[in-house]
């Protein structure tokens, strides 16, 4: 006796025609009398978990209508059947012990066989390729097996198809197969598809329930040989209507050929097509909105076939009023724990600096950091705080400690070397060293990394208490779960396959199988639920819209596969393109014929503006119908509504904007002094100014792989000044080589000091090396400036600031700076002033001073005044006029050299009247208007003054303040 197939009202959605079935088989009316509905006796098997949970749902809605007491059936799905009809004599061995056997068989098959298989085996040692080449045989194993085929079965295969050669390969597969087989044996632990087969071939399969399929209309090959063997309790549940019955087999599955060319009634109205995502996602409101408030929320269902559009979808939803519910849920790959295991590993293992600036930046470490911190800052002594910050100011210290070491690794010993200048980073460091202690191996076996990495996430989430019903919480909860159940499977592992590996080893062996596991969201009874395309069949909701009803997601591709192709596929009965097709096209036709409102969205484009072709199945239909519909279809895009700028709750649209460029407040203190540079900066902007230099506000990155033209200047500025402060002869010299040896020196011990032996990463080793370049051609001008007789009398010391008093008419104003050097010839007597300038292009103090006859910079000038405080030699100060100039060090070494400015004493006049002004300017609070367009070199206040904004925008003075 066969399976028995029963078709169910067509007009009515699969789970309600299936719960009235089951309840008319099983309570007949004969029993009425016993007031229950008894399905203890009944297996019902359906495609997917929500089919059967909504299942479940109906029948206990029918029996309460009905007052009847519901003991219900066995609700499993496909892949969970056979277990439940025979008894395995052996435990199944866990994905990831088969994994490891395959592997092992792998590695001890000859090198010659696997040659066959793979051009270029991976190397002895090379455990990761070892665990991706087995992961892969592994995938294929599965699905054969699924089928009812071993890797023999496919080199027969192929001797029938033509153009095919590959026998050799699946006859080398076929010996790791069985040694894999064996390496199980000798765990006595099975396969559980081998030991399905073996089932099969044993006739082990047997059962007293009934076995009910529910939508299952693409059985695989071994479920069809095992059902064979309880066929005289098997009923399939097809639903469709009778006269359909030549397109189903006698397993109530789908007969391929026959849908190839079946025609389906989908009407004009049905179909939309729009341009982009943001164009389907508009197209679903709207066809909401035509609905005119017929369905509840939980009534509506919107198909996603294409997942990348629920982000979208999700957001258009929200900002229209609409709650939603999307399938997947949160990925675990996308959790704090998974993400927390993965950046704290990334620096255990490599210890680079970027990897650290990423793992204190994890927010979950936040909370646990902070107090380790403080207790051990406390124990530093007072002298070591200077350049210390709090410890909750972690990041910014980490950031200013990068932009001024640019370190490429955290190495211990480095580490040591800056405690006392950096106690905030060496404490820092000393605590994640701690914490990651348990995992600081070169390798060890897998159950000691499982107890090391448990101990790792427990010193973080261990002392948390977890609100389930929070949402954020239980996905907390539900990843550390999933987590602690892959460390469980690693300490299972049998020992005998247990190797030694690194942590990024067992890091792979975690957190793979975890990126693919989802975490789904809490039940939300009143909003519209995002599902998958192939969960629509089976749903019961009267309205529905399916986004991407295009090639590709409907029918589904299948990226080409180098040991399956499409033609094998079809040979040895596998999932092939037809059997996707034939599985879409009565998906379809049942939403066709079920659903009272439909919508088929067809999109133009995607994401990435790439053009999208319609699915197939929109022209399944006959001949005039097919054309109409493809003219339709690659012809012009219809004329849609424009879309709405979707608005939260309670605004509304504006010609200006509401985000406001903050006004300067007018609780000001007038500075007490006011350094060189800040005339610089007031004069190129007023307001970028008051941010700069009355708010204080800084930009600080770790995104720099090399130093920016300040620092690379700075350090050049560092290794002349103590050039220029050496009371050594080499300040005297006229050789060149001489006075590049000190220099050379200087730069050496300057460079290691600030970024570490051999300067760090490459990039800055080449910014040394360019440094030093530039110092061997200043050596050679330095040499000959010292022969025509000019001495330098004074260099700028980095821990003291030169300080004058400038006149105004509000009284004088301090001004501070320090002069880079001042040189003194020793026959004239001529002073000159001095400003090293290190940028890639030489220019001249008249160019970077005044622009259109205007100042723009007031450096020189100002360095008139505060020369008169330096004395040259004991008890002798500067007096009269003085050479005011650059000493040029750019790229190109022909450009070396002294520009002196040639300025009249009507413009340094000139220039003095204009630092007045800028000081009354800064004293008064006048900090605007701000300049527009923006300074030059001013990016990092873009956000603040919006440089950067499309629209409309009032000058800065009518913007309302802002608290």
């Amino acid at each position: 006796m066969g399976v028995t197939r029963r078709f169910l009202d067509w007009q009515r959605p699969a789970l309600a025609s299936a719960a009235e079935w089951l309840r008319e088989k099983y309570r007949p009316q004969a029993a009425a009398s016993t007031q229950t509905l008894d399905l203890r006796g009944v297996i019902v098997v359906v495609p997917g978990g929500r089919a059967g949970r909504r299942l479940l749902e109906l029948l206990v809605e029918r029996a309460e209508a009905e007052r009847l007491i519901l003991f219900p059936p066995v609700i499993i799905t496909e892949g969970g059947l056979p277990e439940l009809l025979y008894t395995p004599q052996r435990p199944f061995a866990s994905e990831l012990t088969q994994g490891l056997a395959w592997a092992a068989a792998l590695r001890k098959t000859p090198r010659a066989v696997l040659e066959k298989v793979v051009l270029h085996p991976p190397p002895s040692g090379d455990f990761s390729r070892w665990l991706e080449l087995a992961e892969l045989v592994r995938r294929l194993h599965t699905e054969l097996a699924a089928d009812g085929l071993h890797f023999g079965h496919v080199a027969q295969a192929q001797t029938g198809i033509s153009g095919f050669h590959e026998s050799s390969r699946w006859q080398a597969l076929r010996q790791v197969q069985e040694e894999y087989l064996r390496t199980l044996d000798g765990l006595n632990q099975w396969d559980i598809q081998t030991a399905r087969l073996v089932g099969i071939e044993k006739k082990e399969f047997q059962t007293d329930r009934d076995v009910v399929l529910l939508g299952t209309v693409d059985l695989n090959g071994a479920l069809r040989q095992i059902l064979n063997q309880v066929a005289d309790r098997v009923t399939a549940l097809i639903h469709a209507p009778l006269e359909w019955e030549d397109r189903f087999d006698q397993y109530g599955c789908l007969i391929p050929a026959v849908w190839k060319t079946a025609l389906l009634a989908i009407r004009d109205e049905q179909i939309e097509r729009v341009d982009g995502p943001a164009d389907q996602a508009d197209a679903v409101t709207r066809w909401m909105a035509s609905l005119g408030g017929k369905y509840r929320s939980d009534e509506i269902v919107v198909g996603v076939p294409d997942k990348t559009l629920l982000g979208q979808l999700r957001r258009q939803l929200e900002q229209s009023g609409v709650k939603s519910r999307a399938f997947l849920g949160v990925s675990v790959g996308q959790t704090g724990p998974y993400r927390l295991l993965e950046s704290a590993s990334q620096f255990a293992q490599g210890r680079r600096f970027a990897d650290l600036a990423a793992l204190v930046r994890h927010p979950d470490l936040e909370d646990w950091l902070q107090p380790q911190l403080t207790a051990s800052l406390t124990k530093q002594s007072s002298r070591d705080m200077n350049r210390q910050r709090r410890a909750e100011d972690i990041l910014t210290t980490l950031d200013i400690f990068y932009n001024e070491q640019f370190a490429a690794r955290v190495d211990p010993q480095r580490m040591e070397q800056i405690k006392n200048e950096w106690p905030a980073i060496h404490a820092l460091v000393s605590v994640i060293d701690q914490w990651l202690c348990p995992i600081d191996h070169k390798k060890q076996r897998l159950f000691a990394w499982a107890d090391g990495l448990r101990i790792v996430l427990k010193n973080i989430y261990g002392h948390r208490v977890l609100n389930p019903q929070n949402v954020d919480e239980r996905i907390l909860l539900k990843a550390c779960e999933e987590i602690e159940l892959q460390l469980e499977k690693l300490a299972q592992v049998p020992q005998e396959l247990e190797p030694e590996i690194s942590l990024k080893e067992a890091l792979r062996l975690i957190l793979e199988p975890l990126e693919g596991k989802f975490i789904p969201p809490p039940p939300e009874p009143e909003a519209v639920q995002l599902l998958g395309w192939l969960e629509l069949a089976l749903d019961d909701t009267p309205a529905l819209a399916v986004t991407s009803v295009n090639e590709g997601f409907v029918p589904e591709s299948h990226s080409s596969d180098a040991f399956l192709p499409n033609e094998l596929r079809s040979q040895l009965g596998l999932l092939d393109s037809e059997r996707r097709y034939a599985r879409d096209a009565y998906a379809l036709s049942v939403l066709l014929a079920t659903r009272a409102d439909l919508r088929l969205i067809v999109g133009h484009r995607d994401a990435e503006n790439n053009p999208l072709i319609p699915s197939r199945l929109l022209f399944a239909t006959d001949e005039p119908a097919a054309c109409a519909q493809a003219l339709r279809m690659f012809g012009k895009l219809e004329e849609v509504p424009p879309r709405k700028n979707l608005l939260s709750t309670g605004l509304q649209q504006r010609d200006t904007s509401n985000f406001h460029v903050p006004l300067p407040t007018k609780d000001f203190n007038p500075p007490t002094f006011l350094s060189v540079s800040q005339f610089k900066a007031y004069l190129a902007c007023r307001y970028r100014y008051y941010l700069d230099h009355v708010l204080s506000l800084v930009s600080l990155s770790d995104q720099a792989a090399e130093l920016d033209p300040a620092a690379f200047g700075s350090l050049l500025h560092d290794v002349l000044q103590h050039f220029g402060r050496t009371d050594e002869g080499e300040r005297r010299s006229t050789r060149p080589d001489e006075i590049f040896a000190f220099l050379n020196d200087r730069l050496e011990s300057l460079a290691a000091a600030r970024y570490g032996k051999d300067a760090g990463r490459a990039a800055l080793r080449f910014q040394v090396e360019q440094a030093r370049i530039r110092l061997r051609t200043f050596a050679e001008w330095q040499a000959r400036q010292t022969d025509e007789g000019w001495q330098i009398v004074h260099s700028e010391d980095s821990e003291t600031q030169l300080e004058c008093s400038f006149p105004t008419d509000d009284g004088p104003m301090k001004i501070r700076g320090r002069i880079d050097r001042i040189d003194r010839h020793q026959h004239s007597g001529i002073f000159r002033v001095l400003d090293y300038k290190t940028a890639d292009t030489a220019k001249e103090p008249q160019q970077t001073h005044l622009q259109s006859d205007q100042w723009i910079d007031l450096q020189l000038p100002l360095y008139r005044y505060l020369v008169r405080t330096v004395e040259w030699q004991k008890g002798a100060s500067i007096d009269g006029q003085v050479q005011l100039g650059y000493i040029n060090l750019p790229r190109d070494q022909a450009s070396m050299g002294c520009a002196i400015a040639d300025w009249s004493r009507e413009q340094l006049e000139d220039a003095d009247k204009t630092a007045r002004e800028v000081i009354h300017g800064i004293t008064h609070g006048n900090f605007l208007p701000k300049t527009e367009p923006p300074p030059a070199f001013s990016e990092i206040y873009a956000a603040i003054c919006q440089d950067n904004r499309i629209g409309k925008r009032r000058p800065l003075q009518d913007e309302e303040a802002t608290p």
